[in-house]
């Protein structure tokens, strides 16, 4: 069973009618969080305490906690997965044709593309120093494949519960680093007149961002260890010209919508 990563009410309806009571297996798609300062921190599934002593007001939080205790009240074997900005170019039925489900781009590209076509040039808070983790979309596949994997045939071989964390994190990349390369595309585009990204005043954050600038200019660094120790994933993906070229192939995609 997968359960969104903000859904608190539909994972307290199934503990409530004991619904876990049926259910083997839970896997909980869940976000990294924006961590504390200094963006020195990394932090690591690993450190089980740095897990429990986290905030508690990131939207995911809540549904982890119910998640935890399921497994550890006996009623499922649960796993909560973390991706990091997933980049990538999918392809097929769910992404293209006349009416598409899927998102055919990097999320955070459709809103820093939605900025820099407003304001003429790309935008950023103060510096745009902070730093993200990013996962290819076939690391990431990689990832619940292997996982999935181990939790229908060694789940004795695999972390769960309280210490089944799993991030999934390819390279890491500064804000300032993803929206000047979307600036450079933007550019060839036509759609903006500068590339270098500005800083923008308060009024514009809340103008353009709202409640997401909070998430995306703060760091969140991770390490996805556990996923290498216990399932033997691998990131293929790392070289920083791969991901400049799959940014700006997304603003390409990103330029289109902005002209339908």
């Amino acid at each position: 069973m997968l359960v969104d990563s903000d859904w608190v009410t539909v994972i307290t309806a199934l503990a409530v009618h004991q619904v876990f009571r049926k259910i083997d297996t839970l896997c909980d798609i869940t976000g990294t969080h924006p961590g504390p300062d200094p963006p020195s921190c990394i932090t690591s599934y690993l450190d089980l305490a740095a897990i429990d002593n986290g905030p508690a007001t990131p939207v995911n939080a809540g549904v982890d906690k119910l998640v935890r205790s399921a497994d550890t009240d006996g009623y499922a074997t649960t796993f909560i997965v973390a991706p990091s900005i997933i980049y990538g170019h999918p392809s097929g039925p769910l992404f293209e044709g006349p009416a598409p489900i899927a998102a055919p781009l990097t999320g955070v590209v459709r809103i820093f593309a939605h900025v820099a076509a407003g304001k003429g040039r790309p935008g950023i808070i103060g510096k745009g120093a902070n730093a993200w983790g990013y996962v290819h979309m076939e690391d990431d596949t990689n990832a619940y494949y292997r996982l999935f994997d181990a939790a229908l045939f060694g789940t004795t071989l695999v972390s769960h519960g309280r210490e089944g964390y799993f991030f999934v994190k390819g390279s890491e990349h500064t804000t300032h680093e993803v929206v000047r390369a979307l600036g450079e595309a933007l550019v060839e585009l036509g759609v903006t007149r500068g590339e270098e990204p500005a800083a923008l005043a308060v009024d514009e954050q809340v103008k353009y961002f709202e409640f997401f600038a909070e998430w995306l200019f703060a760091n969140t660094r991770c390490k996805a260890e556990r996923l290498r120790k216990e399932v033997g994933w691998v990131r293929n993906h790392t070289t920083h010209e791969e991901f400049t070229r799959d940014i700006k192939a997304d603003a390409g995609v990103a330029a289109k919508a902005l002209k339908a």
